[in-house]
Order: C-alpha cells, then sequence, then structure tokens
C-alpha cells in the first residue's frame, strides 16, 4: 500500500495526515426503496485518495454481518432473504489496494434501517444482487461488438431467377454475435445460429429484395413468392435500406431491430427474447426502380416465451440496468426505452417511474403496453435525454402476478463515458 503520510510541527504538537482509504462524500447517504415486498439498496460512489487505486468492491452488511460484495462500479442493489423485523444495513467500499473505508468514521460507512420480511424471506443468511450490467470489462466488450463493423455480406441471393443463394459464415458469426452482446448487457443467456433458420431467413431476404418492399404477410403474386419464404416474413424481423445506386456496405440490421425506429421496442423484444435460444439470418439486394434495396431478415420465431428466471434481474428492461455508456450507445439506442416482465405476468396496470440522481425531472412519456411479443411488457419515452454522470432510478408499479397479486420492480442505470 502506499501511504502518504505527512508530519507538521504544530508548537509542541505533531499532526500526522494519512490519506490512504476511501471514504464517501460529504452529505452522502444510503437510500433504501421499498415496495411490495423487495427492498433496493442504492448509494453514490465512493472516493479513492491514493494516487494510482480504484474503488475496487463495495461491502453490504446487514446487522453487522457481511452478506455481499460486489464489484466497484455497482450503484444499487436488492436486498434477498430478509426476515421480519427491523435490521441495519451498512454500505462500505474497498480500492484496488484493499484498504477499506469502514475505518473511516464517519464517512467510510453509509447506514441505513430497513423492514422485513422481503417475498423472499427464509432462515438462510440475507445477501444483495447486484441489479445490471456492472463489469467494465464485459460492458466495454460488448459495447465494443455492438459498434463493430459488420464484414461483407457476400450474399449469393439473385433476383432475377429467383436463387436465395448464401451469407458468408463471417457475417452470420459477427451478426450473432451482436445480438449475443445487446442480450448480455440485458441480463439475457445467448442465442445460437440454426442453418434451418438461415436457408428461410434467406429465402425471405430474396422475397423482399425481388420486390422492393418489406410485409410480413406478402401475397402469394409477389415476384420469387415460396411458401418457405412466407413463412419466414410471418417468423421474422424485416428491415431494409435503400440507396440510389449498388450497396457497397453491409448495413447492421441488428442494430436497427434494438433501435426500431417503426415498431419502437417489439423488434428489439423479440432480439432479447430469453427463449428465442436459435435464429437465422438472411441478407439480400435487389434493385426495383430507382432503388437498390438491401434486405435484412432475422428469424426468431417459434419461441416466443420469457419463463421466470431466465433474466439476470427477474425482468428485462433497455436500456440495460447497471452502466450505460451514453458516448457509445448512440443512433437511436437511448430514444426508446423498454421494460418486459415473464410469461403469467401483467403490465395492464403498471405505471413507470423515473427519478434522477442529478435533480433534474424526468418522466415515462406515451406508455404504451402490450401481451404479447415475447411475454407481456411495454415502451415508453424519456422525456429528456440521460447525461453522462447521473443515475436514473426505474420504478415499475402495480405489476401482477398470474395470482393477481401486486408487485414493483426496480432498479438503478448509471450513465457515463466509456
Amino acid at each position: 500500500m502506499k501511504m502518504v503520510r505527512r508530519a507538521f510541527a504544530i508548537g509542541a504538537a505533531v499532526l500526522v495526515l494519512a490519506a490512504c482509504n476511501p471514504r464517501f462524500e460529504d452529505g452522502a447517504s444510503l437510500q433504501v426503496t421499498a415496495a411490495s415486498g423487495g427492498i433496493l439498496l442504492q448509494w453514490p460512489a465512493a472516493v479513492e485518495y491514493d494516487e494510482g487505486q480504484t474503488i475496487a468492491q463495495y461491502r453490504i452488511d446487514v446487522d453487522g454481518a457481511e452478506v455481499a460484495r460486489l464489484g466497484g462500479t455497482a450503484r444499487s442493489c436488492q436486498l434477498t432473504k430478509v426476515a421480519a423485523g427491523t435490521h441495519t444495513v451498512q454500505v462500505t467500499a474497498y480500492d484496488s489496494n484493499g484498504d477499506w473505508s469502514g475505518t473511516v468514521v464517519p464517512a467510510g460507512t453509509l447506514s441505513a434501517t430497513v423492514s422485513g420480511p422481503t417475498l423472499d424471506a427464509s432462515d438462510a443468511t440475507p445477501g444483495c444482487v447486484a441489479s445490471g450490467a456492472t463489469d467494465p470489462t464485459a460492458i466495454a466488450a460488448a459495447w465494443t461488438t455492438i459498434n463493430a463493423t459488420l464484414p461483407a455480406h457476400g450474399s449469393t441471393a439473385n433476383t432475377s431467377n429467383c436463387t436465395p443463394g448464401t451469407t458468408t459464415q463471417a457475417y452470420r458469426t459477427a451478426a450473432l454475435d451482436k445480438v449475443n452482446a445487446y442480450r448480455a448487457l440485458s441480463g439475457v443467456g445467448p442465442t445460437t445460429e440454426s442453418a434451418t433458420y438461415t436457408a428461410q431467413a434467406q429465402n425471405t431476404a430474396l422475397l423482399m429484395a425481388a420486390n422492393g418492399q418489406i410485409s410480413h404477410n406478402p401475397p402469394s403474386t409477389w415476384a420469387c413468392y415460396t411458401a418457405d419464404g412466407a413463412t419466414g416474413a410471418s417468423t421474422s424481423n424485416l428491415g431494409y435500406t435503400g440507396t440510389s445506386s449498388p450497396p457497397t456496405t453491409t448495413t447492421d440490421g441488428i442494430k436497427q431491430y434494438v433501435v426500431d425506429g417503426s415498431g419502437y421496442d417489439l423488434h428489439r423484444r423479440w432480439v432479447l427474447c430469453p427463449g428465442t435460444t436459435q435464429m437465422g439470418f438472411g441478407k439480400a439486394v435487389g434493385f426495383v426502380s430507382p432503388w437498390y434495396f438491401q434486405m435484412d431478415t432475422l428469424k426468431v420465431i417459434p419461441s416466443t416465451s420469457f419463463p421466470a428466471g431466465q433474466s439476470r434481474d427477474g425482468f428485462i428492461a433497455w436500456p440495460n440496468p447497471g452502466v450505460v455508456p451514453v458516448n457509445l450507445a448512440t443512433g437511436g439506442l437511448l430514444d426508446v426505452f423498454t421494460f418486459m416482465a415473464p410469461n403469467g405476468r401483467s403490465v395492464t396496470d403498471a405505471v413507470v417511474t423515473i427519478s434522477s440522481s442529478n435533480g433534474i425531472p424526468v418522466t415515462a412519456d406515451s406508455v404504451t403496453k402490450s401481451n404479447g411479443y415475447c411475454g407481456p411488457g411495454m415502451y415508453y419515452f424519456p422525456s429528456r435525454a440521460p447525461q453522462a454522470g447521473e443515475t436514473w432510478t426505474f420504478t415499475v408499479s402495480g405489476l401482477k402476478n398470474a395470482d393477481n397479486s401486486s408487485y414493483t420492480a426496480m432498479w438503478t442505470t448509471t450513465f457515463q463515458t466509456m
């Protein structure tokens, strides 16, 4: 440990200053949000005063006993298995050299009182589960993948003789990597490519390219119509880009679906759907005067399920809980927000509220709900764009379980630059 010690003689006394352990800023507090049997803890970042060190971990104690250690980027966690009664919760920090803020009195410890029980109360030791994506290495890797340029698709589809052709394996692998990067940030397991689905997606891409338009229900009178292509059209995300000259780059259809400027979030929900464990990828280019159309298809159905327990946070939200780099999430990725609940739940009576750490008001506007599209969910528009350095707290109240009991989902998203 690098210790910075300075001694100053003041008359006959000697004052020793030690700047080594992390601590919290003056006025910092531990915020507790309790609703429908859940307890969410939120805290500001600790400050590291030792040169070359960073905040590496946050420690959570309940009634004097450690129950969790979270990464240095964590700013919230959900308390679990809290028994009935009143309990004292404390949050402290460790730096990368192992120095603990708990030895700094009083600035090294944030404390609050919580009341149990939580819905999952038991005789087991309490815990605190971090909300969202917080590992900076994993987050940076995911966004590197998301923003990478796709390799040439190399589609051999031919609209003149209605040959569906193929695309390059390099293109399909890169597209799959992008899908899985979005899923990882959102707390959903990876999907894989199905050769059968990709063949169908390619037939669908040919069908769309040959006609210069997209439809989930193409008529049999369309050029290059096949039953396989039509089936793919009704079970795939569809997108296109039109240019006045032959396209020379590969468009990022996956980002188009996540941005979702037309369906707002329905295409995004298929990309993130936990039950979609296999997908297929298609690309085709066609000319229908006066435009060249680069058609993109992503086969996502038959799976339509979001079983409980198949997401990191118990729900799916975009932007993801945890950390979101505003300098990388560009091109419309933060224009529309999404919330998805598991199958069997209901969002009919749900209400979304948002608060910001910087005190600037923000609301969830034009909330639109739907049951289907991989389970119940909703999309909404934030009343303003997030700023680097602020944390938004999201609360979705009025959710219903299958037995019609109410519950609340809570999480935080910290917007920063990376």
